[in-house]
């Protein structure tokens, strides 16, 4: 007959825990961070960069044409408006991408015309309102190239499979640790 071990408390696991090398709690901790920011971060961006289930959208700039007010590799968030008036930056749908520049002139059709902050003369094209996505209400330089890399094979690799990977060879060494234990 064999007598069950009795489960471990929090406070146990925790005591444990202390006495592991100190490089080896780094490493188990900054593993659990990576994988809580980084599924926190893909969440997040893709809850907004795919515009459902509201109404802000997310979006990577990929030019310099909004320098210096919007440096290539910024995250902006545009959020749709009822009006838009000269001055406002906005974001459009061109014909192959999205585009984000200030506009400088409105009529009374709702047409705008707009133009990149670094760019010398205006855009040629016309924007119609069914065009425009919406007004940038903030960015922050460098963070859309997280959401550039998100859209890529390395990326999803590097923000996904990565942490996955760490969190579950994490799990494979405390098996291990248990089953060793177990059988002395």
């Amino acid at each position: 007959m064999s007598i069950a071990k009795p489960q471990k408390t929090i406070i146990s696991k925790y005591i444990d825990f202390l006495k592991q090398p100190k490089i080896q709690r780094i490493l188990k901790v900054a593993g659990y961070l990576l994988v809580v920011v980084g599924f926190t971060m893909i969440i997040a961006l893709t809850i907004f960069s795919s515009g459902k289930p509201f109404s802000n959208r997310l979006f990577a700039i990929t030019s310099g044409s909004m320098r210096p007010k919007i440096p290539m590799g910024s995250l902006v968030m545009v959020e749709p408006q009822n009006t838009y008036k000269v001055g406002d930056v906005i974001a459009f749908r061109d014909e192959k991408r999205i585009v984000t520049h200030r506009l400088v002139s409105v009529n009374s059709r709702g047409e705008a015309k707009t133009k990149g902050d670094a760019n010398n003369e205006a855009d040629r094209q016309i924007i119609k309102s069914d065009q425009i996505i919406g007004q940038v209400v903030f960015s922050m330089p460098r963070l859309g190239r997280l959401l550039m890399l998100l859209k890529t094979k390395v990326g999803v690799i590097l923000l996904v499979v990565l942490p996955g990977a760490v969190l579950i060879w994490q799990e494979v060494i405390q098996l291990i640790d248990y089953f060793k234990i177990s059988n002395s």
